[in-house]
This record gives C-alpha cells, structure tokens and sequence, in this order.
C-alpha cells in the first residue's frame, strides 16, 4: 500500500507544524483515497496501518486536529465518505492539468469512428452534424467584422448585430471595447 500526496498538501501539513502521527494518519488517509477526495477506513484499520503502537485516543486527537486545522471533514462513522479530504479536493480543482491530457480526452471525445461496445473496435458510420452558432459567437464574429470595418481592413459592413449580445461581451472585456466610440458612430444602425 502506498499514498501519495501533492506538493500542496506537504507545504500545508509543513506550514500548520502537523505532529508526526497527524502526518502518519494523513498518509494513511491519502492512501485510501484512490482518486477520490473521500475514504472510510475505520479506526482499527488506521491503528494496525501505524502498527498498532499508537492508542485510539491518540488517533483520536490527531484525526481532531486534522479536521480543526481544514485537512479533513469527519462524518458519521458508518457513512462510506466518513473522512473528506479537503486540501486535496481544493488543490484539484485549482491545479491545472497537464499539458497533454486535455488533447487526449478531447482527441477520444471526437473518435467517432470506433466503438467501445465489443472487444474489437467495429466501424461505425455517424454523421458530424455542425453546430449552429449560439448567439455570443454570433455578436463576437459581428464585433469582430466591426471592428476590422471601423479600422479599414473591409471595405463593406452590413451584417445586423444583437446589441443586448454585443455588450455583455464588451463588458466582459472584448478587445473591440477600445474602439467603441468609432464602432457605435459607423456602424450604430446596424445594431438590434
């Protein structure tokens, strides 16, 4: 059996001075997560996991100030997540992935071709309907063809823009947002 923990997690347990049997319960915890943030290993388990050297009440303690210093959330204990493990799971989330999974999961997600329902991968024949553009890619490509418009890099504009679309995404920062003034002066007819 083995844990591994993340880099945050050591920095965390090192910062609040955790004693060496929170450590030792925090491993064993992290040991029994298997890419989950929540386990349910019993006291007896963790107690013969440290060798049995350790009294209950001490793991007892321990387990207390892991939950009062934000490592664990303890729940009832026959509940089957009885011990959440909270550093881990904010670290998760915050932590971005690595640079070639989210190619591998998108490249998998648009393999259309193969299916998973047999042993042998069998052709399969699905036809890749285009999606229709929602209405934000709609007023950012009109901001955009606005914009090269206002800037004399087209010649002609004429495509109508809805402006509740156009700007929410100015608000949210689109560069177009610093030429406003010159877009809304030559192109404010063309506006919904």
């Amino acid at each position: 059996m083995f844990a591994q923990i993340n880099q945050q997690e050591i920095t965390q347990l090192a910062t609040k001075k955790a004693s060496g049997l929170a450590t030792q319960i925090y491993l064993v915890l992290a040991s029994h997560c298997w890419k989950k943030d929540e386990c349910f290993p019993s006291l007896k388990r963790i107690s013969g996991l440290l060798g049995g050297v350790y009294h209950t009440n001490s793991i007892h303690r321990a387990l207390k100030w892991l939950e009062s210093n934000g490592f664990i959330i303890r729940k009832a204990a026959t509940a089957t997540n009885r011990f959440i493990m909270k550093v881990r799971s904010l670290t998760k989330r915050l932590a971005s992935k690595p640079i070639g999974e989210h190619k591998r999961k998108q490249k998998r997600r648009n393999n259309y071709r193969y299916s998973n329902t047999s042993k042998k991968y069998k052709y399969q024949s699905k036809k890749i309907e285009p999606k229709a553009p929602s209405l934000r890619d709609i007023a950012e490509n009109w901001l955009d063809n606005a914009m090269e418009f206002v800037l004399g890099m087209t010649k002609a504009f004429d495509t109508k823009g809805n402006k509740a679309e156009i700007m929410s995404l100015l608000g949210m920062g689109h560069c177009a947002s610093m030429y406003w003034d010159d877009i809304e002066l030559k192109c404010s007819h063309l506006m919904i």
